[in-house]
């Protein structure tokens, strides 16, 4: 085996970058989000959540794309998707009571999962936005990955005040 291959890896473009590139970081941790929301979106009953976590999914794959092609404009998401999670993140925030205290994770198992992804998604925004000072990307990625936390943070006290009937 040659030394290079363990060493580096190839872009789509076909740029060539060190393993522990922030690129790779940035494809890795998107990679592990979308686990996490799979494994979410299999346990969840409702099917408009259910089907739009497959489409954040989806836009997650777009990202990834996105950044593994050099930032090409192929695999660019729509400022439509942004605004989308917004006005999912408003439906849910309209099902349950305002928070009056802090949130401790773990009142139920499937929140404390979408809590996992949330993390995870905060982590993700943090390295592409690492990213974003070595080579500028475009800002509709940032904006939707900086909601994307907020959409499961909503959707986990959702699932909290449904499933115990108290946020």
């Amino acid at each position: 085996m040659r030394d290079d291959k363990v060493i580096f890896s190839s872009l789509l473009d076909g740029t060539t970058l060190h393993k522990d590139d922030i690129c790779f970081e940035a494809l890795g941790i998107l990679d592990e989000l979308n686990a996490h929301l799979g494994v979410i979106r299999a346990q969840n009953s409702n099917y408009q959540q259910k089907a739009y976590l497959k489409d954040i999914q989806q836009v997650l794959m777009q990202i990834s794309a996105y950044i593994a092609d050099s930032y090409g404009e192929t695999f660019m998401i729509s400022p439509d998707d942004v605004s989308r999670l917004d006005a999912e993140i408003d439906a849910l925030l309209s099902q349950y009571p305002t928070l009056t205290k802090l949130v401790i994770p773990g009142d139920n198992l499937y929140a404390a999962q979408i809590d996992i992804a949330r993390t995870v998604a905060r982590r993700a925004e943090r390295i592409m936005v690492a990213a974003h000072k070595k080579k500028p990307m475009a800002m509709d990625a940032l904006h939707f990955i900086n909601k994307l936390s907020g959409y499961l943070f909503s959707l986990a006290r959702l699932a909290e005040y449904l499933r115990q009937g108290v946020s």
